[in-house]
């Protein structure tokens, strides 16, 4: 335990001392915020990842349309 703790144990946050923290946080209102703002941030990042993959799904669907319509007519 030496070996990860070099400052001490002294230096590591309690339960007490992370539920302190988070009460005097959430009573400011920024908590909600802030995870407001992240769900918003999620939700952005997960429709363009959507898109993204739908757009590149569409491209193997084609090629491989089109592939198929080489190989019967050739």
């Amino acid at each position: 335990m030496q070996c990860l703790l070099p400052e001490g144990r002294d230096q590591l946050a309690t339960k007490d001392d992370l539920k302190e923290a988070l009460k005097a946080y959430a009573t400011k209102g920024d908590l909600r915020a802030e995870f407001a703002m992240l769900r918003g941030h999620i939700d952005l990042t997960l429709g363009k990842q959507l898109r993204i993959h739908v757009a590149m799904l569409t491209a193997v669907l084609f090629s491989s349309w089109a592939m198929l319509v080489v190989v019967a007519v050739g």
